[in-house]
């Protein structure tokens, strides 16, 4: 693309710069965004500390690093 397509395409964008909400849309977005990251949070707290989520001693070690149990049985052995 040579330099005089590029600049007439630019003059078909909108200027950049923020957006201009009204306060009351403002602060409708961010609480909602603040619940979103609350809810993701709580959804992993609530998945990390599930029963499903413990092995047999009661660790998290399963759940959180796999093969963590230790290292993987070597061919021939019981």
């Amino acid at each position: 693309m040579n330099p005089e397509e590029r600049e007439a395409l630019a003059r078909l964008l909108p200027s950049p710069g923020e957006p201009i909400l009204r306060n009351d849309r403002h602060d409708l977005l961010q609480e909602h965004l603040m619940r979103e990251f609350t809810q993701e949070a709580r959804d992993a707290r609530d998945a990390r500390d599930a029963p499903e989520a413990r092995d047999a001693r009661g660790t998290r070690e399963a759940a959180t690093a796999p093969g963590a149990r230790g290292p993987a049985p070597v061919a021939g052995s019981p």
